[in-house]
């Protein structure tokens, strides 16, 4: 009982490959390797099909990687601004209590509404101010 489609070992595959690869025609390595052409193109087709399948995972590990960086940079930005929204509030807070018992209130009056300015002009910019003047 014979085969019909004879085993090709891997190295004959390679070698197709390889010779496809390099310009040779279907038909010449069908008389070179004493294969049916048929088997032949099925071997170039899984080649292809498995590069392909290369290129695809290769890509969707990049746009994997370029999302992760996103959300990154996205967390690491909003992690500043909460940074300096604390900073600016602790600020605020340190004014108001010194305020009280200070010889130069208008100074620090002045500087108090200075860093409030400059909070509400930059974080209203931003989307991020929030809780500090509420």
């Amino acid at each position: 009982m014979e085969n019909e489609e004879p085993i090709v070992r891997l190295c004959t595959k390679l070698d197709i490959i390889q010779s496809l690869e390099d310009g040779q025609t279907v038909r010449e390595l069908s008389r070179d390797f004493d294969l049916n052409e048929d088997i032949i193109e099925q071997i170039w087709w899984e080649r292809r099909k498995t590069k392909q399948k290369i290129r695809r995972a290769k890509a969707a590990k990049r746009k994997k990687k370029i999302k992760r960086r996103e959300e990154l940079e996205k967390e690491n930005t909003e992690v500043t601004a909460s940074i300096e929204d604390y900073e600016c509030f602790e600020t605020i807070q340190f004014l108001e209590k010194n305020l009280m018992d200070c010889e130069r209130r208008e100074d620090l009056l002045s500087a108090l509404y200075s860093v409030k300015k400059d909070l509400q002009e930059n974080k209203i910019k931003e989307g991020l101010f929030s809780k500090v003047f509420t």
